[in-house]
């Protein structure tokens, strides 16, 4: 039996592995903050600016990304998953909630899943319709 597996991606969706071997959550502040200084980056740097770091920067960092919370199931399902589709969210830059979008993060984990599970991943963008992703209905209409 395959199946397709849809995942809908988070601020806290990716973990990172520091220079001493610890792992951090890149979506919660507090652990952020250790990601950021081990990159010696600026503190002020946002979710969506970090991703993006990282995302251009694949070669060097990958095999210190893994996913944190959808992590387990195609790890353990991998054989049955025929693909994966991650949603991200890449809204406009006038909307205030862009700086933790999830778009660069679903970058990652394509790269990752393709890497380690060798699952076929595409990533679905939301938010290019130009409204508050909180406004978003399943019909694609602004509220």
């Amino acid at each position: 039996m395959t199946a397709i597996l849809v995942a809908t991606i988070g601020t806290r969706d990716l973990m990172f592995q520091t220079s001493a071997g610890l792992w951090y959550s890149i979506g919660d502040f507090k652990e952020r903050i250790q990601v950021i200084d081990d990159l010696a980056l600026d503190k002020e740097i946002t979710h969506r600016d970090l991703t993006k770091y990282l995302s251009d920067r694949l070669d060097q960092y990958l095999d210190r990304i893994k996913p944190a919370i959808m992590g387990k199931l195609p790890t353990e399902k991998a054989p049955e998953i025929e693909h994966l589709y991650l949603i991200g969210t890449d809204q406009l830059s006038n909307i205030k909630e862009r700086n933790k979008d999830t778009i660069d993060s679903c970058q990652i984990l394509t790269a990752w899943v393709e890497k380690n599970l060798n699952i076929p991943t595409k990533t679905i963008s939301l938010g290019q319709e130009g409204c508050k992703l909180s406004g978003w209905q399943y019909d694609g209409y602004c509220s």
